[in-house]
C-alpha cells in the first residue's frame, strides 16, 4: 500500500510585521479557495490575502487549522512571543 499525499489550499492573511502571514482557512480545491479569498477581500479589505498550495501526508479538517501544531503556541491557544520564552 502506497502512502497517498493530500493537496489543499491554505488561505492566508498578512496581519502586519509582528505576526506576518497567518493561515485563516483551508480549502480542498482551487475554486473554493478563490471564493474564500474573495469573501475575505470583501469583508476585510485592509488585510492582503493569498492562497498557498500545500501537500501533506496527514489528513486535515477543512475550514479549521486545529489539526496543526504551532511551536509558538501556549497551552491556552494564544501565541507566545519567541523573545519572551
Amino acid at each position: 500500500m502506497t502512502k497517498k499525499s493530500e493537496r489543499y489550499y491554505e488561505i492566508q492573511q498578512y496581519t502586519g510585521g509582528r505576526h506576518g502571514w497567518e493561515t485563516v482557512s483551508s480549502c480542498p480545491c482551487a475554486e473554493s479557495a478563490e471564493k474564500e479569498m474573495k469573501l475575505y477581500r470583501e469583508n476585510q479589505p485592509e488585510y492582503p490575502v493569498r492562497k498557498k498550495l500545500v501537500t501533506s501526508d496527514a489528513p486535515s479538517y477543512w475550514g479549521s487549522s486545529a489539526d496543526k501544531f504551532y511551536p509558538n503556541m501556549g497551552k491556552d491557544g494564544y501565541k507566545i512571543d519567541p523573545w519572551k520564552v
